[in-house]
């Protein structure tokens, strides 16, 4: 490996499991960024004061001044003592803590770490974030997303999202259908979707972020939350039959839906059209639908093989590791002086 490579994560849970084989790597590293002064000391007044300060949604109406006073507060990194300090590094930042943190994160890397790369790493739209991109005024190297279509609008580089799967039991009563998601632009999309599998006869457990309570129906079916941790939703995964994946409007490549139904051996429906073109798609399993009144019922009534992808392994962080240090260095050769 040409870097000690380190994926900074704010601590969410989904990409602690995401990224949980990078824990036996002596070479990569997962860390989430949290605020270390809120972990020590809830009671620190200093606590709500730098909350305040990097609140994403008050910094998208007025941007705050002055963060740089938190950066030793924040920014206190546990290094694994099996990487090897010969090495640079190479740091890939979701794109959320670059939002939240911008140039003071970046700014703190470059100095203390000489020579190091840095990585910003899109796992939702750009569209959806608050960020402005200018190499010229910015310390970040490269910039990675997970969506082709993306890559190509904004002249990033695609990389696919890498998963890990995890041990873990569950007691969930057992469904047909399995559905999580923030209803974004898509909820009448879920809702017709919920009407055609529960008027077919079929089990559905629906969450739902992110609806008004004006908006909410069958309130006695669906389960509309704010928030579910990403290890009771690998529960309700192990608990279901299939797996629903409904892109997001101008999103185009698979999510981590496919990739759970890879890895925890499930059945899939989704409207991503270019899971057809991944390795891992294999129509026995996977119905790709782009209208609702156009999906076939039977694939899933008929359907009782069962289903064994053989792929779990090809989709570690590890391989995402290693394909990254195989191309790095063309990475940062080709890449744009400027981003579109």
């Amino acid at each position: 490996m040409l870097y000690n490579y380190t994926f900074i994560f704010e601590n969410i849970s989904y990409a602690r499991v995401q990224f949980h084989d990078l824990e036996n790597s002596e070479e990569a590293q997962f860390i989430p960024l949290e605020f270390n002064l809120w972990n020590k000391n809830r009671k620190n007044p200093l606590n709500f004061l730098s909350h305040i300060h990097f609140s994403t949604k008050i910094n998208k109406v007025i941007p705050l001044p002055f963060k740089s006073i938190w950066k030793n507060v924040v920014f206190d990194f546990n290094f694994k003592t099996t990487l090897d300090n010969a090495k640079p590094f190479c740091f890939i930042i979701h794109a959320r803590c670059y939002e939240k943190f911008g140039n003071l994160l970046l700014s703190y890397l470059k100095t203390k770490f000489k020579g190091c790369v840095i990585i910003i790493y899109f796992t939702d739209l750009f569209i959806n974030h608050q960020v402005v991109l200018n190499q010229k005024n910015n310390f970040f190297d490269l910039i990675f997303t997970t969506d082709e279509e993306d890559a190509i609008t904004n002249g990033f580089i695609y990389c696919e999202n890498p998963y890990s799967k995890i041990a873990i039991d569950s007691t969930l009563p057992k469904s047909d259908f399995f559905f999580i998601g923030k209803a974004k632009n898509r909820f009448k999309t879920i809702i017709s979707l919920f009407e055609l599998l529960t008027n077919n006869g079929f089990n559905c457990d629906f969450y739902i972020t992110g609806v008004n309570k004006k908006e909410q129906i069958f309130k006695d079916r669906i389960n509309y939350i704010k928030y579910m941790d990403y290890n009771e939703i690998v529960k309700h995964i192990i608990s279901t039959q299939c797996i629903i994946e409904l892109l997001q409007e101008k999103a185009s490549s698979p999510t981590l839906r496919s990739l759970e139904a890879v890895c925890y051996n499930k059945r899939l429906l989704t409207n991503s059209k270019k899971i057809i073109q991944k390795d891992y798609y294999d129509p026995r399993y996977i119905m790709v639908f782009e209208k609702i009144n156009a999906i076939n019922i039977g694939f899933f009534k008929d359907n009782t093989e069962s289903v064994d992808y053989n792929y779990t392994e090809k989709l570690s962080p590890l391989v995402t590791i290693k394909k990254i240090d195989e191309n790095i260095q063309t990475y940062l050769e080709t890449f744009p002086q400027m981003i579109k």
